[in-house]
């Protein structure tokens, strides 16, 4: 096994790891999406109030459930893409001969989290900084762009 097939393997079981937790979080962000949606028809919303001290409206409420929806499926959805990518990645770093479909999928990952990342960058930080979320944007574009690197030098290799 070369360096670059070590090196894909480690990236393909770091993403494993992170698709399943991302896939939790996901669910949980759906179900408190649910939750807020459910919670928007309820009649009394009072006693629940903001960090700022004012009271929560059936609008804000529903809102809320809405963004967390919408995080929740992109979420999920980039989760699971992650999870296919890492599978096929450490099926590549065995077996050279599958590295077409793990390079494609570190492709097709590295497009998705720049879409997350422009997706992020609209959404109001929410106690963070401005350099907070560049370097979380930049790591969230590393991580792939690194797998990537490995999986075209397995590729070359073949």
């Amino acid at each position: 096994m070369t360096g670059s097939q070590k090196g894909l393997k480690v990236m393909s079981i770091i993403f494993i790891v992170l698709a399943i937790a991302g896939i939790i979080i996901s669910i949980c962000s759906l179900a408190s999406g649910g939750l807020a949606n459910f919670m928007s028809n309820s009649p009394d919303l009072s006693g629940i109030t903001t960090d700022a001290g004012d009271p929560i409206t059936p609008q804000d409420a529903q809102t809320l459930g809405k963004v967390f929806i919408i995080d929740g499926i992109f979420g999920l959805i980039s989760s699971i893409i992650m999870l296919i990518t890492g599978i096929f990645g450490l099926k590549a770093s065995k077996d050279t001969s599958k590295i077409g479909k793990a390079y494609t999928m570190g492709f097709v990952l590295f497009i998705v989290q720049m879409f997350s990342v422009c997706y992020s960058s609209t959404q109001v930080s929410s106690g963070g900084s401005i350099v907070t979320n560049i370097i979380r944007s930049l790591i969230s574009l590393l991580i792939p762009a690194t797998y990537l690197a490995f999986a075209i030098k397995v590729r070359k290799q073949k």
